[in-house]
């Protein structure tokens, strides 16, 4: 089983709110995590994924090289 969470920003970043999110459908899935985010600005795509929960795939450090409002 498996959550989707999505969002869109007007100012900053997406990453944050997506984190967020994907701690609420924790419960949903704790075997992994992932989530990709856009930027418009370069029409770039970033994307991060890994085994385990949320908390120990996204370190602070892969957040914040998750750029982009999308």
């Amino acid at each position: 089983m498996c959550g989707v969470f999505g969002t869109v920003r007007y100012e900053g970043q997406a990453a944050p709110d997506i984190y967020t999110g994907l701690i609420t459908l924790q419960h949903r899935a704790h075997d992994s995590a992932g989530m990709a985010t856009f930027d418009i600005g370069t029409d770039s795509c970033y994307m991060h994924k890994g085994m385990g929960e949320v908390p120990i795939v996204f370190e602070k450090k892969k957040l914040e090289e998750l750029r982009g409002s999308l």
